[in-house]
């Protein structure tokens, strides 16, 4: 699990992001921030290639290479960063079918109030999977008709579990919303 419990990022990073944010709007925007130890030195304001890039993120190969080639002169990958246009700074049970770093925070940033950004960072952490069809008591998920989602709250966050179709298949997966911090502002 990642050690990082908050993101330390200069007010210009931080002011950069909400930029693409803004500029990308009403799309999600997407990136990765790099640092060392807590501590944010860069964003690498990633495109968001997503087939609904106004309700989720599929960030593209251009800047997770990129993300390599600084990783070789000393700087790691801190977090991934993306923007919930219209939504709360929370994973959306999208976010958590996608998840793949399971070490690495995710910031998420909330337009739903353009003037006043709002940031929370998570870790998705994938539990298990499989094959399974959905129980009636999960639900659907917004504008996609084969994705299907259980809450389960749990002490130190949630749980989502989640079923989605592949051609006549439901697969199944879980996984845990960990709050593992804020961001707080070097000027």
């Amino acid at each position: 699990m990642s050690e990082v419990r908050e993101l330390h990022l200069p007010r210009s990073l931080l002011e950069a992001l909400i930029a693409h944010a803004r500029e990308v709007y009403p799309e999600e925007a997407c990136g990765l921030i790099l640092g060392r130890g807590s501590r944010g030195t860069r964003i690498l304001r990633g495109r968001n290639i997503a087939s609904d890039p106004r309700h989720t993120f599929l960030l593209d190969p251009d800047t997770l290479i990129a993300q390599l080639e600084w990783e070789e002169k000393g700087e790691h990958l801190l977090a991934i960063y993306h923007s919930h246009p219209q939504g709360p700074p929370y994973p959306s049970p999208v976010d958590a079918r996608w998840a793949a770093y399971p070490d690495v925070p995710h910031l998420i940033c909330s337009l739903r109030d353009p003037e006043h950004p709002e940031f929370a960072v998570w870790l998705l952490l994938p539990e298990e999977e499989g094959e399974e069809p959905p129980p009636p008591s999960a639900r659907p998920v917004a504008r996609h008709a084969d994705f299907w989602v259980l809450h389960e709250p749990l002490e130190t966050g949630e749980r989502y579990r989640l079923w989605w179709r592949e051609g006549a298949t439901w697969r199944y997966r879980s996984v845990r919303v960990q709050e593992v911090g804020g961001v707080t502002i070097d000027d």
